[in-house]
C-alpha cells in the first residue's frame, strides 16, 4: 500500500514538473514569436551628415538575421542638425545618403543598441567605418569595432615611392629618385618603430622592398604606372611608412595616426556587417578569371569585387600585413593573393608571418585615427 502511494505521488510529481518546464517553454515560445514580429528598437545616431540631406534606411533582414522582411521596409530621414537620433527595429540595414560623395553603408543594429554613423568628409583615399557588431564567418560569430577610417586601396607603388623619396631628402639625397641601395644596414630612419630598432640593432635598409637580399624596387611595377599594390616589404616597413604617413599629415594640417589594422578592423571592412565570406557577396564566382591578368592589379581595379564599404581587392591582389600578433615571434597577415585557389580566398583566411619577411604576395594597407576633430 506505502509502496503504490509512493509511486502515485512520484508520478503526480513528475507530472507537475513537466507540466511546469511545458509551460515555461510555451512562454518562451510565445516571448521569442512576439519577439521577430516586434523587434525591440535599436537607436542610430546620425552626426556631423549635412543639413537638408536626405537618408534612406532599408530593412534587408530582420531581427533574426536569417530572414528577409516579409515585405519591403524603408525610411526616409531629413538631416535636420549636427546630431540627430533616430528608433529604428533591431536588424541589418543598409544606409544610403543623398550627400554627395556618399557611398551605401551597411548597419547590424542589435536589440538596445546605440551606433553612431559619422557623416563627416573623409580624407582622400579612406574609407569611414561605422562602429557597431558584425557578423563574423565561423558560426556567425558577433565581434564589435569602434569607428575607424581604413585605406579604400591597398598602398600602392607610387605612394610608397613618395615615402623613399622623403628619405632620400631627409638625408640631403636629392628628392628626385627614391633612396638609392645600400650594400649594408645604414642608421635608423626617422620612421623607424621601436619593434624595428629592437630586433634590429644593427639598422635597416632604408625601408626599400628586397628580395633574396637585393634591392628589388625594379620588379614592383613592369608597365610603370605606379597603381599596382607595393609588395616585398616587412612589417617594420609598414609601420615606418605609417609613422611617415602620421607626420607629413600633421604638416598638412590633418589631426590622424595612422597605423595598421587590426584583424578585427580588416575583417570588418572587408565582409561588411552580414557575414559574407567574400568581399563581393556569398559565392565565389568565377574570381581567379576575373582577376588574373598575367600580372599584378591596380589597387582600383575591378570594382566589381569590392567589399560593401567599397574597399578594393580585400581578397584577389596581394595579402595584408596587419597590427595583430600570432604567437610571440609572429604577426597576422590577412586577405588572399590572385594565385590562390578559390577554397583559400574568403575573408576569413589568414596566416602567421615572421614581421621581417618580404614577399611578391604581400602588401599592406593602413589605418587612420582621427585624434580630433
Amino acid at each position: 500500500m506505502l509502496n503504490g502511494a509512493r509511486i502515485a505521488w512520484t508520478l503526480l510529481a513528475a507530472a507537475v514538473v513537466f507540466l511546469v518546464i511545458e509551460e515555461r517553454a510555451r512562454r518562451r515560445l510565445h516571448e521569442d514569436v512576439d519577439h521577430l514580429r516586434h523587434p525591440p528598437a535599436a537607436t542610430l545616431v546620425l552626426e556631423e551628415h549635412p543639413t537638408g540631406s536626405v537618408i534612406t534606411l532599408e530593412l534587408k533582414r530582420e531581427v533574426n538575421l536569417f530572414q528577409p522582411p516579409a515585405e519591403a521596409w524603408t525610411r526616409e530621414i531629413a538631416v535636420k542638425g549636427a546630431r540627430q537620433s533616430v528608433a529604428l527595429p533591431a536588424g541589418l540595414y543598409e544606409a544610403r545618403s543623398d550627400a554627395p560623395g556618399a557611398q551605401p553603408t551597411p548597419f547590424l543594429l542589435l536589440a538596445g543598441d546605440e551606433i553612431r554613423w559619422d557623416g563627416a568628409p573623409t580624407p582622400e583615399g579612406l574609407v569611414r567605418i561605422p562602429e557597431g557588431p558584425f557578423l563574423g564567418e565561423v558560426s556567425w560569430r558577433l565581434e564589435r569595432t569602434k569607428s575607424f577610417l581604413i585605406g579604400r586601396t591597398e598602398v600602392s607603388v607610387a605612394e610608397y615611392e613618395a615615402f623613399l623619396k622623403a628619405l632620400a631628402a631627409e638625408r640631403g639625397l636629392g628628392a628626385t629618385q627614391p633612396e638609392p641601395v645600400f650594400e649594408s644596414p645604414q642608421a635608423f630612419t626617422p620612421f623607424c618603430s621601436q619593434a624595428e630598432r629592437s630586433a634590429h640593432p644593427e639598422g635597416c635598409l632604408g625601408h626599400r622592398p628586397r628580395e633574396a637580399g637585393l634591392d628589388a624596387w625594379g620588379r614592383l611595377d613592369a608597365k610603370g604606372s605606379g597603381r599596382v599594390a607595393v609588395r616585398l616589404v616587412n612589417w617594420y616597413d609598414a609601420l615606418a611608412y605609417c609613422a611617415w604617413a602620421t607626420d607629413r599629415a600633421k604638416k598638412a594640417g590633418l589631426r590622424l595616426q595612422f597605423r595598421l589594422p587590426t584583424e578585427r578592423e580588416w575583417q570588418k571592412a572587408a565582409r561588411g556587417v552580414d557575414g559574407r565570406p567574400y568581399p563581393w557577396g556569398f559565392e565565389p564566382g568565377d574570381v581567379q578569371h576575373r582577376v588574373f591578368e598575367g600580372g599584378f592589379l591596380a589597387v582600383d581595379s575591378h570594382p566589381e569585387l569590392r567589399s560593401p564599404y567599397g574597399l578594393f581587392h580585400c581578397a584577389s591582389s596581394v595579402a595584408e600585413w596587419t597590427a595583430d600578433p600570432q604567437g610571440p615571434l609572429r604577426r597576422r597577415v590577412m586577405g588572399t593573393t590572385w594565385d590562390l585557389h578559390t577554397d583559400r580566398i574568403h575573408v576569413g583566411f589568414g596566416l602567421g608571418e615572421r614581421p621581417d619577411l618580404r614577399s611578391i604576395y604581400l602588401g599592406f594597407r593602413v589605418v587612420a585615427d582621427e585624434v580630433s576633430r
